[in-house]
């Protein structure tokens, strides 16, 4: 009888150790499933994060191009005109002598409009308030601490199209004082971005108020944790604030 009891205890002993062994297996294959898997997305992650910004790059050089060939082509076409003006001076033609020194006044104050020291978010800003202005949109930028900050100017290009874009997209659709104001600066060793606009009636009787400024503050807000800072916004009846904080850099220059 102790034999058999012997027998049964045994393998009662290795039936547990086998319950044990087969839900140590299980808990560890779930665990090694879930790591894949965490690994898979932190890879996807940092897949899309390459091919976003290889994608911003490549709209940051277009910029930066059109730019420089704006540049060129406004030297250019300045010495043209003055070369006309001279013309019609010795041939003593007034109306085009008139004509042309109009052109080199509103050419000189067209072009001294500049809203920041940044060539492509300058390019930007003056796309944005030309629309606006367009649209009767009251517009305000006051633009700095841009290359203080030393932040990748690629991104920052992207987080004040978005922020514009959304400013844009519900000011025009006021039907009283519609306005954009943006401003930046340098605050406690920030870069902070605030980007305040009018909101129409149709975007307040919504249940949720940001579902119609579009996918552009999805964008901004994963820029600005990419940069290591923060995206916050509130509204009230009548406005919408949007505040992007990024930390500046302090190491070697980063922005192209």
């Amino acid at each position: 009888l102790m034999h058999i009891y012997y027998a049964k205890v045994s393998i009662l002993k290795f039936i547990l150790v086998l319950i044990l062994y087969m839900v140590i297996s299980i808990l560890l294959t779930v665990l090694v499933i879930r790591y894949s898997i965490r690994i898979s997305k932190e890879q996807a992650k940092q897949e899309f994060v390459v091919n976003q910004y290889n994608l911003l790059s490549s709209q940051y050089d277009q910029l930066r191009n059109n730019y420089l060939n704006y540049k060129k082509l406004r030297h250019d076409l300045k010495d043209h005109i003055n070369v006309i003006n001279g013309l019609s001076q010795k041939a003593d033609k007034e109306e085009l002598t008139e004509y042309t020194s109009k052109l080199l006044k509103n050419w000189d104050s067209l072009s001294a409009k500049t809203y920041c020291d940044v060539p492509a978010i300058d390019i930007i800003l003056a796309e944005k308030y030309n629309i606006a202005a367009a649209n009767h949109i009251r517009t305000d930028f006051l633009v700095g601490g841009i290359k203080e900050a030393n932040l990748d100017n690629v991104y920052l290009c992207s987080i004040f199209s978005n922020l514009l874009n959304n400013a844009l997209e519900a000011s025009k659709y006021c039907t009283t004082n519609p306005y954009i104001e943006l401003k930046s600066s340098i605050q406690l060793s920030n870069l902070v971005i605030t980007c305040r606009n009018s909101m129409p009636q149709v975007i307040r009787k919504k249940d949720d108020p940001n579902h119609n400024h579009g996918y552009g503050l999805h964008i901004i807000k994963d820029l600005s944790n990419l940069l290591g800072g923060n995206f916050v916004y509130e509204h009230d009846e009548h406005n919408f604030t949007a505040i992007v904080t990024i930390p500046i850099n302090d190491k070697e220059e980063v922005h192209k």
